[in-house]
């Protein structure tokens, strides 16, 4: 899975005013140019630029967001780029099955980390009822918007966030496949 969908990664960074670079990760979703991450990798107002690196550090600044969800916390946005690698979408997986996260955590560009996916379950986001996927494959800060590959080496899920359970345990929280999907089908339905 790694050396198939290494190239369908990419670093998503902002700038701030203040001259920091805030990092998280995304996949490309369609060889256009269009890329799918955390909607709170892009939810950076005060960013004077945002651009995505691939693999091969070719560097495109982002010139739109197509659409965005913040309670599912999964937003699509598109650089000028053709013949990028893009991956593919899976239906959904159940619980138990296994996955891969290809990701940017700390600045430790492209690590592979493999678990399950540990279970569903709803939650009120932002106002609104959503799916949340939990998984055991590890990540960390820069790994946001990062794709969850199923067995097949198709996206699952979407890096969202990380919480504390008590000190034992961390939980971590992706995007199911259904949100982006979804995503897509609104912001086809608007072109």
């Amino acid at each position: 899975i790694y050396r198939r969908r290494k190239d369908s990664v990419v670093i998503l960074g902002s700038l701030g005013p203040d001259g920091r670079v805030v990092e998280g990760s995304g996949f490309v979703l369609h060889q256009s140019g269009v890329i799918a991450t955390a909607y709170h990798v892009v939810d950076k107002p005060a960013a004077v630029a945002r651009a995505v690196m691939t693999s091969d550090r070719r560097v495109y600044p982002i010139v739109e967001v197509l659409a965005a969800d913040k309670p599912s916390d999964v937003a699509l946005v598109r650089v000028e780029a053709t013949g990028l690698e893009p991956a593919p979408l899976s239906e959904g997986d159940p619980e138990g099955s296994a996955v891969t996260v290809i990701s940017h955590p700390g600045r430790d560009y492209y690590s592979l980390t493999r678990g399950h996916i540990s279970r569903y379950y709803a939650a009120t986001q932002f106002g609104r009822v959503v799916v949340v996927m939990t998984v055991t494959a590890e990540f960390a800060d820069g790994s946001s918007g990062a794709p969850v590959f199923n067995g097949c080496g198709a996206v699952t899920g979407l890096v969202s966030a990380t919480g504390q359970l008590g000190n034992q345990m961390v939980r971590r929280t992706a995007a199911p496949a259904a949100a982006i999907r979804k995503l897509v089908r609104g912001s086809e339905a608007r072109e």
